[in-house]
């Protein structure tokens, strides 16, 4: 069996708990262009020092560089997490 993340094993524990729609949700706001997107394609990028959540699209746009950040980095592997438990990712 293949090994589980700590994230993905604490929103595993969540979701029997009781349904958490919001914690599995693929969609995501870009603060750029003000659109919702698939959240595989929202990146954190540090901005006026804060980190906000923007498309790939804005990010290329406007020359912008995503946050390595340990909250950057948890917003990746909880995504990865996400599309593994829905089933769309091994």
């Amino acid at each position: 069996m293949p090994e589980i993340s700590k994230i993905e094993r604490e929103l595993r524990d969540m979701i029997m708990k009781g349904p958490q729609h919001s914690l599995t949700s693929l969609t995501a706001f870009c603060a750029c262009c003000l659109e919702f997107r698939h959240r595989k394609d929202v990146r954190l990028v540090k901005m006026a020092g804060d980190e906000l959540s923007v498309c790939l699209g804005c990010i290329n746009k406007r020359g912008l560089t995503e946050s390595g950040s340990t909250e950057a980095l948890e917003y990746q592997e909880r995504t990865l997490a996400i599309l593994k438990i829905r089933g769309l990712r091994e």
